[in-house]
């Protein structure tokens, strides 16, 4: 089921396990955890003046380590709203009370 969703979201006529593919998403999720990661891969590939395909396809829930008093979890949290700022990410669910949060 997954490699035909694949294959018709990359116009090909069949995907394989193992094999790359490039799809067009409807919808690009990230969270606290995996942001960071996928941000900094963005920004080795395309440049720190790459931009996402569609800003309003992409959606980001900081949710795992938003009320931690790990620093080193709070600074995930952190990469991700500076990349959603620097992408102009529409659908960033942030906390709302920001006072004294950043790291």
């Amino acid at each position: 089921m997954t490699e035909k969703i694949l294959a018709r979201a990359s116009e090909k006529s069949e995907v394989r396990a193992g094999e790359n593919a490039w799809v067009n998403a409807d919808v690009f999720m990230l969270n606290d955890i995996t942001c960071p990661g996928v941000s900094g891969i963005f920004k080795k590939e395309f440049g720190n003046s790459g931009k996402v395909w569609d800003s309003e396809k992409i959606v980001v829930i900081p949710d795992h380590y938003i009320f931690t008093n790990d620093e080193r979890a709070h600074r995930n949290v952190d990469i991700a709203r500076d990349f959603c700022i620097q992408q102009n990410i529409k659908y960033f669910y942030d906390i709302q009370d920001r006072t004294n949060f950043r790291v």
